[in-house]
């Protein structure tokens, strides 16, 4: 019995150590494998780092925008697809789904930014609960549609399959090697464009470091336009992170949207023509060479508006069938979205508004007037929810617009309205300044139309845009002009044509308003809906029409083709590939800190400022960076609140400036650009002279703070103007008097006679506080004279002289 003892427990013992070995063996192998790699990660730390620190790779900034764009592409497609539920709760096709559902929750997203903002809460906090919440409203019925979806298509891929078409590798790898120049041309900060760098971006800034949206206490035009897209970038400037990260974020939200946009393309060509395959028609998008010339995706908010040009055609054909009022509150969202954006995106919300104005006119002389109450005809329900839906959310600009300045379009119904803060040169600076300023037709009416009509055919072979960026080449992209022969041809289906007269109707708008060709990205995604729908019906039509085809579509490629490539991006003058590629090498050639130093000295004047301050900014539209929330006094046709020759005391003028907020002032000792009167220039250079706080320099650039009080003690009115004969008589003025405007034939007021002509005796320089001396024919000042006076803001040939206070 002992021994048989033995052997059983022999046999456990055994038998108990091989299971532990069958379970631990295979743990401890993986763990060795861990601990291998991981050594290995730390080796292969060990040898790069001396030469390249991890903490410098501009890998891990990438990946940390492309995270926050992530959370917010998800945070959209969650909240739009429970506004679509609600608005338009049908099938629909994955890709249509998403076409529609991630715009509205971009509206939804920018809704937030603005109601959250007015109460003051744009924080870092908000940042990462404003998404999340928004992601939680919609991730359930989200992830239950994907379900389905997914599944749907698993089961076409098994017993459906899916034809490619020839070709079709070649044009997707051509589309993608234009998204890949597109991104390359992101990656640095210089890529920003001149408006967004003046207001897309600056707004952003603004709001962000204000933690609040609030009215320009100046009135800045720019702040009071549509600017759906800022709102966007204002979140990406509360997330962590400099400059740098604030413009790269913001640059990889475009981009986002971007990719939004070109997935709308392939539905809309479902919609027009449902027996037609093209996998790929999202690249006929790239066909249109203008949008990648200028660098269009340069941080603006060109790409938001063209982002609803889909969703609008597929609501207004949805909503002309029945005017069901759900359909009709989608259409009036989508084009609340566009318009919210930009006043631009008239073009793609022109059409749908005259088609469901026509069709519930028809419908309401179908049915005739006095049969039945009118409150219970879908042909009033429907377009009374689209207007209803449309003009609610348009409240965050035209309310407001309205609360804070008197003038829901302000500055433009200056005519009817009583406009704040508004002085009394605004009204004319506006005429005669920012309306000409506008891309449009002028005249009488019947020539207006006579001018614009053969723009509706030739308007890709007459470009729209400054000589100096493209020399007039045209470069917009002519396949939509080119294909209109063909259409009497190829048998379009009736929501093609359509898409055809709509997008004549939008060419027609976009010329009426503002004509410069950046602009009809609004209505590229239609134009290459109507290309690729044209390019598939004559592809069917045999060998010869597909030989010609290609020829066609070979040489508008080709022609185009290096747009990207050309070294005329506005901001630096030279290629913005060229611009990247230097960018990305930089920590190889030793330029590692401060490579994401930019826009310069903006950074550095804004950490010189206390939190909280808020900077008065002369004569400079591009100041983004600097990180405080500013004024700006940049030429009364841009604001209406400041116009310093009606501040003629400094006492008054630092009364305005402190009810404005303004803590402190920036300005520069250069040449004055500023399209204001020589008045106004002398009042502000006498101010930043004496009374001020002791200034600190940035190079030509000049910052000080205000001061607590100011006295009008020892300073007078009185200018002496030494001229040459033309405007003003020499003599002596009230500074106040000098309010011409140098418009050339659009004066704001007569040129006013002296208090004291030259020829009435020697100029009374001890009385004087400013002095005004064109030496092109004037010899120089005494020196006598120049010893009390300081020389200020050289303008030309005229010098202007300030009289220095004595501390």
């Amino acid at each position: 019995m002992l021994v048989l003892w033995e052997r059983a427990c022999a046999n456990l013992r055994r038998s108990t150590e091989a299971k532990w070995v069958r379970w631990a063996a295979p743990k401890l192998r993986l763990s060795a494998v861990c601990l291998v790699l991981l050594w290995s990660v730390a080796y292969f730390v060990s040898v790069v780092g001396p030469h390249y620190p991890l903490k410098d790779w501009l890998f891990f900034r990438y990946a940390r925008y492309w995270g926050y764009s992530a959370l917010f592409a998800l945070s959209c497609v969650c909240s739009g697809h429970r506004l679509l539920l609600w608005l338009a709760p049908k099938r629909r096709p994955l890709l249509e789904w998403l076409t529609l559902s991630f715009p509205l929750g971009v509206l939804a997203f920018y809704v937030g930014v603005f109601v959250f903002g007015l109460f003051g809460v744009l924080g870092k906090a908000f940042a990462f609960l404003w998404p999340t919440a928004l992601c939680a409203a919609g991730f359930l019925p989200l992830q239950r549609h994907v379900r389905v979806r997914v599944r749907r298509a698993a089961y076409l891929r098994a017993h459906i399959p899916a034809l490619q078409p020839r070709f079709s590798r070649l044009i997707t790898a051509f589309g993608l090697a234009n998204l890949v120049v597109v991104y390359l041309t992101i990656l640095t900060p210089e890529n920003v464009g001149y408006d967004s760098r003046w207001y897309h971006l600056a707004i952003a800034e603004h709001y962000a470091v204000g933690h609040r949206v609030a009215p320009f206490t100046e009135g800045w035009y720019q702040g009071a336009l549509p600017h759906l897209a800022s709102f966007i970038y204002t979140w990406a400037f509360v997330l962590p992170g400099g400059l740098f990260d604030q413009i790269e974020q913001s640059a990889h939200l475009e981009f986002v949207v971007l990719l939004f946009l070109l997935a709308g393309i392939g539905p809309l060509v479902r919609r027009l023509a449902p027996r037609l395959r093209a996998p790929g028609a999202w690249v006929a998008f790239f066909l249109f060479h203008q949008l990648l010339l200028q660098s269009n995706f340069a941080t603006g908010n060109d790409t938001f508006g063209a982002l609803w040009a889909v969703p609008v055609f597929i609501a207004t054909l949805e909503a002309w069938k029945t005017l069901d009022p759900r359909a009709c509150a989608l259409l009036g969202t989508t084009i609340a979205g566009a318009l919210a954006t930009k006043y631009q995106a008239i073009s793609c919300a022109a059409f749908p508004v005259l088609a469901i104005a026509g069709r519930s006119l028809w419908g309401a002389l179908g049915s005739g007037w006095k049969s039945l109450k009118l409150v219970q005809l879908h042909w009033v329900r429907g377009p009374l929810w689209a207007g209803v839906a449309c003009i609610a959310l348009m409240s965050t600009v035209w309310i407001k617009n309205w609360w804070w300045y008197g003038d829901p379009l302000y500055p433009f119904l200056y005519q009817h309205l009583h406009l704040h803060p508004w002085t009394a040169d605004s009204a004319q600076l506006v005429k005669t300044v920012l309306e000409p300023a506008l891309w449009k037709p002028t005249g009488p009416l019947l020539r207006r139309i006579q001018e614009t009509l053969p723009v509706l055919f030739n308007f890709s072979f007459k470009p729209n845009d400054f000589a100096e960026w493209t020399g007039l080449l045209p470069l917009f992209g002519s396949l939509f002009t080119l294909s209109l022969p063909v259409l009497p041809f190829v048998q379009l289906p009736r929501r093609a044509w359509a898409l055809v007269v709509a997008t004549h109707v939008g060419v027609f708008a976009w010329y009426w308003t503002h004509h410069q060709d950046r602009y009809l990205i609004m209505i590229v995604p239609w134009m290459a809906a109507v290309v690729v729908v044209v390019i598939l019906r004559v592809w069917r039509q045999g060998l010869v029409p597909r030989a010609i085809l290609v020829c066609l579509v070979g040489l508008e490629v080709v022609w185009g083709g290096d747009a990207s490539f050309l070294p005329i991006h506005p901001m630096i003058k030279d290629s913005m590939l060229k611009h990247s590629i230097d960018f990305m090498n930089s920590g190889f050639r030793g330029k590692r800190a401060d490579r994401f130093d930019t826009f310069a000295p903006w950074p550095a004047i804004g950490r010189s400022i206390p939190e909280g301050s808020k900077v008065l900014i002369h004569e400079a539209r591009l100041h983004l960076g600097i990180g405080a929330m500013s004024v700006s006094d940049f030429g009364g046709a841009f604001q209406g609140g400041i116009s310093y020759v009606r501040w003629p005391k400094p006492s008054l003028m630092h009364s305005e400036l402190t009810r404005m907020g303004v803590t402190h002032v920036l300005w520069s000792s250069g040449r004055s650009e500023n399209i204001d009167s020589i008045g106004s220039e002398l009042i502000f250079r006498d101010f930043v002279l004496n009374f001020l706080g002791a200034p600190r320099d940035f190079g030509n650039m000049h910052l000080a703070p205000m001061r607590k009080t100011v006295s009008d003690a020892d300073w007078s009115d009185l200018v002496a103007v030494l001229g040459c004969g033309g405007g003003y008589e020499s003599g002596v003025y009230h500074v106040g008097q000098l309010v011409v405007l140098p418009l050339g034939g659009s004066p704001l007021a007569q040129f006013p006679k002296p208090v004291k002509g030259e020829r009435a005796g020697p100029i009374p320089y001890h009385d004087l506080e400013f002095i005004v001396n064109d030496h092109g024919c004037r010899a120089a000042l005494p020196a006598e004279v120049r010893s009390s006076f300081t020389h200020v803001a050289p303008s030309g040939r005229v010098e202007f002289w300030v009289r220095r206070h004595t501390p």
